[in-house]
């Protein structure tokens, strides 16, 4: 796959160089490297003791050239290339080679720890700036690097980048969505049927002003009132559509809680001076911090009513009038709360001193007053506070079909359509799980900035071809229902992973004698689906790459 999307043509084609080894060679190495369980450069050599480098790379070559040297000189003349011009141009080439869809991009960042001062790394330099940052993983005393990451179909990598490490989301996103003008100015995008799927950071006057017209996605934060007023209105309105489950894959019965059911209404909404469709979306499974936040909130009400009550029963009141208003205040005053008091006066007699004849009663000398109260849940407010808790809006400005005929957009999308878009948002963050695997990842040995950047190419291309490979599985099951794949444990699957797919193959085992390989054992039957499924034949294990005709490969 590496061959076929060109990866080691393309760093070539940016970099003059007259070093033995090219940087292409160089990186494809790397990619092979990384996609087995990357290894430190100063052992970089180790891997490739126990290849066969004329049928991975093309070219025999002696494990032992491969020096920590070596590659660091390749890393640098790549990074002086542009990384992130090197990404885009061979991403483009394999979107366009394997028929990727670019019509909906989904853009979010992550964190990467690092260990060490890094002196060197200056805010002003060519290379990320590793610094401390906020940090996704929750360690705020390491320095870092960020990844940014839009993907398009499949979760398959169209723009990505080493970012400095306080790099701010905000920013990030307006620095892409300029990327994103350039690729359509380009022709490499379609603007009106293009969809940017991005999280609540997006939201800002300077953001939504840069996307203008440009159809966008995305979830507008709590923090802003519109949030409170859109799911205020729709939970009045009740007008819901119901949309039962999405989830495309069968939700987890380990811990019993079943899928979300959704449901959705819009209402309009105005945000900076300028219109937008406003998704305000209900989930079956109520957002976990917010439930607490209003359990918290519940106990809190609790304990400051019962305070009250308790401050109320020391007072006593020798006058009825003056009971009643105290007790009418206490119950105004907790009226719209979480919890609300009521009660009634409670006359306690006060006789005259003296002893009494017998027959007669104690006189009555005064009658004083107790508040006598108790609390209870406001049920509608606190129902109504759980049902917001288990709503969120999304922000939009991508036409309706009904506004179809009257504008003339090529493109389309329902209410139902940009939930959907917006949830498969998910798919990034599986990403950045594979970029940041200890297995991929490992320890960041580089202390040149530099380095790390085109170390995070490597990264990304990595990511690439494991994605185009699991699209290129998905995608045969789609066309051909009747093709037989399994999982890990032999059960029928439609889902296949490239996971799955290189365990498959842990077991082939090729022999070389002189110039001639052959398979050890015939491929099993599983190992031949998936190979044809990827468009493949056995011939990649005997045949070096430059000597494999397009034809053998179809």
């Amino acid at each position: 796959f590496c061959h076929k999307i060109g990866i080691g043509n393309s760093i070539n084609s940016s970099i003059e160089s007259n070093a033995d080894i090219d940087a292409g060679t160089i990186g494809t190495a790397m990619i092979l490297d990384t996609l087995s369980g990357r290894t430190p450069l100063y052992r970089f050599y180790e891997f490739f003791q126990r290849q066969d480098t004329e049928l991975l790379l093309g070219r025999d070559i002696a494990p032992e050239r491969f020096t920590d040297d070596t590659l660091g000189r390749a890393l640098d003349r790549i990074h002086q290339a542009g990384t992130m011009k090197l990404f885009t141009e061979i991403s483009l080439k394999a979107c366009k080679l394997f028929g990727v869809n670019t019509g909906q991009g989904h853009f979010d960042t992550t964190s990467v720890n690092v260990w060490g001062d890094y002196d060197n790394s200056t805010p002003s330099g060519t290379a990320p700036h590793i610094t401390h940052g906020y940090s996704k993983d929750k360690r705020p005393d390491l320095k870092q690097f960020m990844f940014s990451l839009l993907c398009v179909e499949g979760n398959i990598p169209l723009l990505g980048r080493v970012e400095d490490g306080n790099a701010a989301d905000t920013r990030l996103n307006n620095e892409t969505l300029e990327a994103v003008a350039k690729l359509i100015s380009e022709n490499h995008i379609d603007r009106d049927n293009f969809l940017y799927v991005a999280d609540c950071k997006l939201v800002n006057e300077a953001n939504l002003e840069l996307i203008g017209d440009s159809p966008f996605d995305t979830r507008l934060p709590a923090s802003y009132k519109v949030h409170t007023q859109a799911i205020e209105t729709a939970l009045k309105a009740d007008d819901w559509e119901n949309l039962g489950q999405l989830n495309q894959t069968p939700a987890s019965t380990s811990n019993k809680r079943p899928a979300a059911a959704y449901k959705i209404t819009q209402v309009p909404m105005k945000l900076y001076g300028r219109s937008y469709r406003s998704i305000v979306v209900h989930s079956t499974n109520h957002d976990k911090r917010r439930q607490k936040r209003i359990d918290r909130q519940l106990g809190e009400a609790q304990n400051k009513a019962q305070q009250a009550i308790k401050i109320a029963r020391r007072n006593t009141y020798s006058c009825e009038k003056d009971a009643r208003a105290a007790l009418d205040k206490l119950h105004k005053e907790h009226l719209g709360g979480l919890w609300q008091i009521s009660g009634k006066l409670e006359p306690k007699n006060i006789h005259a001193p003296g002893k009494v004849a017998a027959g007669e009663q104690r006189k009555i000398q005064r009658t004083d007053y107790r508040l006598r109260c108790e609390i209870h849940e406001n049920q509608e407010l606190i129902e109504r506070f759980r049902a917001q808790a288990g709503c969120f809006v999304l922000l939009s400005n991508a036409p309706e079909p009904e506004q179809d005929q009257e504008k003339g957009h090529p493109r389309t999308w329902t209410a139902a359509q940009l939930l959907g878009a917006y949830k498969q948002q998910y798919g990034i963050e599986s990403n950045f799980s594979f970029l940041k695997e200890p297995l991929i990842l490992n320890d960041v040995f580089l202390k040149n900035p530099g380095r790390i950047d085109a170390l995070g190419l490597v990264l990304l291309l990595s990511l690439l071809v494991w994605s185009i490979m699991q699209r290129s599985l998905r995608k045969s099951i789609e066309e051909n229902p009747d093709r037989k794949l399994s999982d890990l444990a032999n059960r029928p699957t439609t889902r296949p992973t490239t996971f799955i797919l290189m365990h498959k193959f842990l077991s082939v085992m090729i022999l070389k004698v002189g110039i001639h390989r052959r398979l050890a054992h015939p491929l099993t039957r599983d190992q031949a689906n998936y190979l044809h499924a990827l468009g493949l034949n056995q011939r990649i294990f005997t045949t070096p790459p430059g000597k494999l005709h397009s034809k053998s490969m179809a």
